[in-house]
């Protein structure tokens, strides 16, 4: 093992240069890879050409074309995500002196971790509505992250040009390809908390200082967003090789990060915090695969790229780290993405990481054609079924059919079920049934359904709000109690609304 000296040293970085556009120290000698990082022979580093600019301004184009449509919709009260209302609920609780982590009987559950309950809950207060708050803070995380990767892909060794790429390349993907830039949901905040963590550990003199604070934003990414576990597997596995003493550093500070949130969860919430965060989900090995596979239509080209670009190179740290971290993060988003429901999030470590690789494969091989990075974003816009991004208004007819189903549901008597959770919250009624944590469990004890059914047939809600007018996650016999006392009077694109016959 190296000298503590030289380990701190070198652990970093064999280049320097974000603030210069990444052309500082790329003749110095690499002291974990001991490999010299290519000049070019007028002694400056090789820049990627007009192709890069032209990619960077293709995606910058898409990006804001669709990031207007994301910031059109921010005030509308139309659902735009399950979570929506399901978070809203939660941060007004944990602002109001509710209970945050009820039972692991009740029909309203809580499997994420607290701190962006408090976060959002705190920013609907200012704002006065707390499902637009979350979708401005979610905004808010995704321009941060998108900055965050091309300032942190100059410390890797980028030069501006290639790190706009990437980052741009990261920005319209997410915005075209995902639906989580502008909803009430803590996934990107929780990246944007994560990510900031790099910088200190890509230091060329690390301390125990900068290491315990890499491992409290890290811990604190965990605590917004329990599936945020990619980005530090992938520090300690890279640092056990680059520097193994800054890795048992990173991961005693880690874990007493983690026994301090714990605690502190334990004492404010109890063991429901416990209950309801292992709370187990339905998995399934096929679903798994699709999540790999369906984000392998935007990441497949850059991932082909990269390869091509890295193919006979020996890793200098900061490709190494964006190899491990990309592979630890594909991995992990492809464990996860077997749970019920589990939706494109559990891969954005994977964009991410390779969104650093891009930026360092374009910078080392200024020959890659920049522009295929547009290729699967214009095919997704040319086939798409989906067309709606190109319209000035998309969400207008929504948004009327929406008030009236919340009018509609404000003037009933609690209490109400709302599918949509988002509408009831605007309707300001008390939180109902948590569908899918109500689907999750009776398939696992399918007989607790009766509950459910003896309910119906009692007509104990005075309105039920579904989706569509035939979904219905539960069994036939439940439905047949739905339909036997609740009659349709609202079927729009807000959904369907019964009451009792």
């Amino acid at each position: 093992m190296a000298s503590r000296g030289a380990a701190s040293r070198g652990a970093g970085i064999a280049v320097t240069g974000g603030g210069d556009g990444g052309r500082a120290g790329w003749g110095r000698r690499s002291l974990d890879a001991g490999t010299e990082v290519p000049r070019r022979r007028d002694g400056g580093r090789a820049q990627p050409g007009r192709r890069s600019r032209a990619a960077g301004i293709a995606l910058a184009s898409v990006a804001l074309v669709a990031l207007a449509r994301v910031l059109q919709r921010l005030p509308l009260h139309i659902s735009l995500d399950y979570n929506e209302g399901w978070h809203a609920y939660h941060s007004a609780a944990a602002v109001s002196g509710g209970v945050l982590y009820p039972p692991p009987d009740s029909w309203f559950s809580n499997n994420y971790p607290p701190l962006s309950f408090y976060l959002v809950g705190l920013a609907g207060r200012a704002a006065g509505d707390t499902i637009v708050a979350g979708r401005l803070l979610s905004v808010a995380a995704f321009l941060i992250l998108t900055w965050l990767i091309y300032t942190i892909a100059g410390t890797l060794g980028a030069s501006r040009a290639a790190r706009a790429v990437a980052a741009l390349w990261f920005a319209a993907s997410m915005l075209l390809f995902t639906h989580y830039v502008g909803i009430d949901d803590p996934q990107l905040a929780g990246h944007a908390i994560s990510v900031a963590a790099i910088p200190l550990v890509f230091r060329e003199r690390r301390s125990a200082g900068t290491l315990m604070a890499a491992a409290l934003l890290l811990s604190l990414g965990v605590f917004t967003k329990h599936n945020l576990i990619a980005l530090p597997l992938a520090i300690v596995g890279w640092l056990a090789v680059s520097d193994r003493r800054a890795a048992l550093v990173l991961t005693a500070a880690g874990l007493a990060c983690a026994a301090v949130g714990l605690a502190a969860c334990a004492a404010a919430y109890g063991l429901d915090f416990f209950r309801q965060m292992l709370d187990l989900r339905a998995y399934s090995t096929a679903r798994a695969a699709r999540t790999v596979w369906a984000w392998l239509a935007v990441g497949g080209v850059p991932l082909v790229l990269a390869a091509i670009a890295f193919a006979r190179a020996r890793l200098d740290p900061p490709a190494l780290f964006c190899a491990v971290y990309l592979a630890v993060a594909i991995a992990v988003g492809g464990v996860l993405g077997g749970g019920a429901d589990v939706d494109a999030n559990i891969m954005f470590d994977a964009s991410i990481a390779l969104a650093f690789m891009t930026a360092i494969a374009l910078t080392r091989r200024p020959s890659i054609p920049a522009l295929m990075y547009v290729v699967p974003l214009a095919v997704w816009m040319l086939v798409s079924a989906e067309r709606s991004w190109l319209s000035l208004n998309p969400d207008s007819a929504a948004a009327g059919d929406s008030a009236q189903t919340i009018a509609l549901l404000r003037a009933r008597p609690a209490p109400v079920w709302c599918q949509a959770l988002a509408l009831c919250f605007w309707a300001g009624q008390p939180p109902g049934p948590d569908t899918f944590a109500l689907a999750q469990r009776y398939r696992r004890a399918p007989a607790d359904e009766h509950e459910l059914a003896t309910r119906l047939d009692g007509r104990a809600f005075s309105a039920i709000q579904l989706n569509q007018r035939d979904a219905w996650p539960f069994s036939a016999s439940s439905r047949a109690s739905l339909e036997r006392g609740y009659r349709i009077v609202r079927d729009d694109r807000a959904g369907v609304v019964r009451v009792p016959r």
